[in-house]
């Protein structure tokens, strides 16, 4: 079992790159939404993996490949009053349709996506031997174009809230 120094410093790695995907995700989400749905997808799944680690949930090697981190996480955060209370939401105001993206972008990652299912970084076969890809038919990433609908916004807001919050939501 890795020192509790080892999966704290897994762990800032983790969030340094959940950053990075963040900073990469602000300036594509109006151009690009299916690039902005995986680099999203790629943030709350760091994040998960930085929050595992850093409270002795799991170790490096059993995050790394674990893709289906970050619906259970945001589901978990959303019964914790107190953290919750820390990032300025002590409700359930706004938590259920950020569980519901953050579970819809997970979905659609390669390795979790069902055959034949939309998909976030490929190309896929839909419905007739239609041949679909994720700028064009991916539905969250067409959900993310409506310019009246502020989810996309509400994401953005969220993570940031969840990178600056870091050490008081884990300290």
């Amino acid at each position: 079992m890795p020192s509790q120094q080892v999966r704290r410093a897994w762990s800032e790695a983790f969030l340094a790159q959940a950053k990075e995907d963040l900073a990469a995700a602000k300036s594509v989400f109006i151009q690009q939404p299916s690039v902005f749905c995986m680099l999203m997808q790629m943030v709350f799944e760091k994040m998960a993996k930085a929050v595992a680690l850093r409270t002795g949930q799991a170790t490096p090697s059993g995050v790394k490949k674990n893709h289906a981190a970050a619906s259970r996480w945001v589901a978990a955060l959303k019964r914790d009053r107190g953290r919750r209370a820390l990032l300025g939401d002590p409700t359930n105001q706004g938590f259920n349709t950020l569980s519901i993206l953050v579970q819809t972008l997970e979905n659609c990652h390669p390795s979790l996506a069902p055959a034949g299912s939309p998909q976030m970084e490929y190309p896929w076969e839909g419905p007739k031997d239609a041949i679909c890809w994720p700028a064009q038919h991916l539905p969250i990433a067409q959900h993310f174009r409506d310019p009246l609908l502020r989810d996309a916004v509400l994401l953005l807001g969220f993570a940031e809230a969840l990178v600056q919050g870091f050490y008081r939501l884990y300290p």
